[in-house]
């Protein structure tokens, strides 16, 4: 991962929209 990539993380994470994708798609791409 690069440092873009972490930070593109962290902002679905605060935002919780990574865990909602999660749980939509079934897995991470």
């Amino acid at each position: 991962m690069t440092k873009n990539n972490v930070y593109i993380m962290t902002e679905f994470c605060d935002g919780g929209d990574l865990q909602q994708h999660v749980k939509k798609q079934g897995r991470l791409t």
